[in-house]
């Protein structure tokens, strides 16, 4: 029987779309979330306040840019942005909430706090002051070192990446700027 009613394919999608929004640093909605991400788009506020209030996603190809872009520059960790895309549009019922369903998260945070210290032992042990590198240089260290320990699957950051990393930094050549 049609009730003339269409059911809600993305409902839902504005909750997940700002749960994505959060993981990558956006402000909150008081805080300027409709500008910012409107100036990051090249849209206008009533566009990507389609996305982020009234659960209704961008096209396909533009949902799936947004995730890359935000994998790319604002989220640590190994994601897979075509899950994460139909996750957004479809929901926990039909994709997994690929963040709250990796059960390295913890893992990943306290191998950070190791990264963190590791990369301060071996800035001091080559006497870098880590605070005179570019916060650009340096995230880009940490992300490189991350990305290398969960390519290969280690439990810790590896010692020698460390050090050729902050001796390229040191040296000032422009790979991590």
């Amino acid at each position: 029987m049609n009730t003339g009613k269409t059911p809600m394919l993305h409902s839902g999608f504005s909750e997940r779309f700002n749960y994505l929004l959060d993981k990558a640093g956006y402000p909150g909605m008081q805080q300027g979330r409709l500008t910012s991400l409107s100036n990051d788009e090249n849209m206008s506020v009533a566009g990507v306040r389609k996305w982020i209030v009234e659960d209704n996603p961008p096209k396909a190809s533009k949902l799936m840019e947004i995730v890359e872009r935000l994998l790319k520059e604002n989220i640590t960790g190994k994601y897979n942005p075509k899950r994460i895309a139909g996750w957004l549009e479809y929901g926990d019922e039909v994709v997994p909430n690929p963040f709250e369903s990796r059960k390295s998260i913890e893992k990943d945070h306290l191998i950070m706090g190791d990264i963190y210290v590791l990369v301060y032992k071996a800035a001091k042990r080559l006497d870098i002051d880590i605070h005179t590198l570019e916060p650009a240089v340096l995230n880009n260290i940490y992300k490189t070192i991350m990305d290398s320990v969960v390519k290969n699957g280690l439990d810790k950051p590896n010692s020698r990446l460390v050090t050729s990393l902050l001796v390229i930094a040191k040296n000032n050549l422009t790979e991590f700027s």
